[in-house]
């Protein structure tokens, strides 16, 4: 397995490099991180394939780190919602979010 060998921080491109010809043996489906939903910083847009919240307020740097030289790299990042806000209270479930969720595990 190919680990980055700079440590991530707050400033990391945490977008996935889907043009990488490294990438396939290194992804994994069988384990899957999962945020709530993406924060309101994600309301200018996020990046198609990034990690989770990738935002000047991100700290999902911690997470690329925890699991660097483990099992779990390459593992599947995303939210269970797509609902942009930062309160966690305000979250609706939604069914159709949760069901496109599994669809893309099942890809």
């Amino acid at each position: 397995m190919v680990f980055p060998t700079v440590r991530f921080d707050r400033s990391s491109n945490l977008s996935l490099p889907v043009n990488d010809p490294a990438l396939p043996p290194i992804l994994r489906s069988d384990v899957v991180f999962l945020g709530l939903n993406p924060g309101n910083v994600a309301r200018g847009g996020v990046a198609p394939w990034s990690m989770f919240h990738t935002g000047p307020k991100h700290n999902d740097h911690f997470i690329a780190e925890a699991v660097r030289d483990t099992a779990y790299w390459g593992s599947y990042m995303t939210d269970l919602f797509r609902q942009v806000e930062s309160n966690s209270q305000l979250v609706t479930n939604n069914s159709a979010d949760i069901e496109s969720l599994l669809v893309q595990i099942a890809s």
